[in-house]
């Protein structure tokens, strides 16, 4: 039996007080009697004097029947003065504590108060304060990220912005003024698209008569009929005589403001809107494969003044249309040329068609190597034709307002890089602040900590002092809060 007296108890945290009332070293009604003592604790509480101890007992959370012992010790001293010739203190606050520690110590009020204190904060807040601890840690990784994302993402958008700069050949300090300046050099790349196409007047002749001759049609049909005119006629034939077959008595260009007027202003908020730039299909040239206009060659339709007005005043060159149709029959040529250079090099069923065409000097007049010449030239001018710069270009001068659009896209993509900026340092903050938030939390899980073991210390060694000093360990949550 001695031996079994020796042996220490094990108590689990959440059964604590359950484990006091069942061995009856407090009632069940601890809990009102609690009530009524803590609003005198709350009183006693505010009358203490100032005393850098006392302030500091003061802020613990919860205070309990044992910071009462410490309060009382240091009050031994600070209220010395008032120790009457029997030894006893007059001092009210004293007094105050006295009483409430006698009040605690009847029916053992104190043990079931605290118990429940000490429960509440290994069970309840620390685990709480752990989780807030891990989730703030796992929102600075993921700020971190981010930080990490939007700092690649602003280079990205930078280089792609240079990237539409580069392509459209532009400096980017005034993107209006210069868009509309290289407008200008319109005029020169298309007496060079003319230059080009008189290099291959040769092979579209040719394509013609072999296209005309194979297919059974009528001799001098015109298969590339915005070609031949331009070859013809030169860079400045109008859409007028394109449609109507005759040359217009007089030409009335349409006039467009191609002067930068508005006063360049950026704003340099940011847009966190879901709205995504799209430098895509919307705004590429429609090179007019389903586009079906057909020449017409006699008068009818004509305007009785012979006057080019509006869209028929502008060039082949400058209206979309005829733009995107000469693009078309570039397209066919170099489509022919590959189709021929591919006959010629391998033997096919087509071998009997070329062969069956009979002697025709125009016919057979072209070598492998003049049809690789003439392929070059023609996928050179295509490559021309098609670039992104000269296609927005061409938009720009049939219908000027597109500039708008399009600065509008470019300013939007600059902006782009700003914004990224400027989400990664609110990300830097939102780090700031977590860190800031974390620190708080650790001070204070580690002030609930020391709480705690300052709880579990007295209790043990109360409950012990209940069993003749045998080794009481409270087990459970405690050592999961405290670890």
């Amino acid at each position: 039996m001695k031996k079994q007296n020796t042996l220490p108890i094990d108590i689990n945290t959440n059964k604590l007080g359950d484990w006091l009332i069942s061995r009856m070293h407090c009632e069940r009604t601890w809990f009102e009697i609690a009530q009524t003592i803590r609003v005198k604790v709350l009183e006693a509480l505010n009358e203490l004097p100032d005393h850098p101890q006392l302030n500091e007992l003061k802020k613990g959370t919860p205070f309990t029947y044992y910071h009462c012992l410490d309060v009382f010790e240091i009050l031994k001293e600070t209220e010395k003065d008032s120790k009457n010739i029997l030894g006893f203190y007059s001092s009210p606050i004293y007094k105050k504590f006295s009483a409430i520690i006698s009040l605690y110590q009847k029916k053992n009020i104190y043990l079931g108060e605290t118990s429940q204190a000490f429960s509440r904060l290994c069970l309840n807040e620390v685990p709480y304060l752990k989780k807030i601890a891990n989730e703030n840690e796992k929102e600075i990784e993921f700020h971190g990220k981010k930080v990490s994302d939007y700092s690649k993402l602003a280079v990205d958008k930078k280089k792609e912005y240079e990237k539409e700069l580069l392509k459209m050949k532009l400096e980017g300090k005034d993107l209006k003024n210069e868009l509309l300046t290289l407008t200008h050099q319109l005029p020169a790349f298309f007496d060079e698209v003319i230059e080009e196409m008189v290099k291959f007047r040769e092979i579209i002749k040719y394509f013609e008569d072999f296209s005309n001759f194979a297919l059974g049609m009528e001799e001098n049909c015109l298969l590339l009929p915005v070609s031949g005119l331009l070859l013809r006629k030169g860079k400045d034939v109008t859409v007028y005589e394109w449609k109507h077959g005759v040359e217009p008595i007089k030409i009335e260009k349409p006039t467009f403001n191609m002067v930068n007027d508005e006063p360049s202003h950026q704003s340099d908020e940011i847009d966190f809107g879901n709205d995504d730039i799209d430098f895509g299909d919307e705004d590429e040239i429609d090179f007019g494969d389903d586009i079906n206009i057909e020449v017409v060659g006699d008068e009818v339709g004509i305007k009785e003044d012979g006057v080019a007005r509006d869209d028929e005043a502008l060039s082949l060159l400058e209206f979309p249309e005829t733009n995107s149709l000469l693009i078309s029959e570039l397209k066919t040529l170099l489509f022919f040329l590959k189709m021929r250079l591919a006959d010629e090099n391998f033997e096919s069923p087509a071998d009997l068609l070329i062969g069956g065409l009979g002697d025709e000097p125009l016919l057979k007049k072209m070598t492998i190597s003049d049809l690789k010449m003439y392929k070059e030239k023609v996928g050179t001018l295509m490559v021309k034709m098609t670039d992104e710069q000269k296609a927005n270009l061409f938009k720009i001068k049939s219908s000027p307002h597109y500039v708008n659009v399009l600065v509008e896209g470019l300013e939007e993509k600059r902006g782009l890089e700003g914004k990224m900026l400027r989400l990664k340092e609110l990300m830097e903050k939102k780090i700031e602040s977590g860190i800031e938030k974390a620190s708080l939390s650790k001070l204070e899980l580690e002030s609930m900590q020391t709480e705690i073991k300052y709880l579990k210390t007295h209790l043990e060694g109360t409950i012990s002092k209940l069993y003749e000093n045998r080794q009481i360990n409270i087990m459970g949550a405690v050592n999961t809060a405290l670890a």
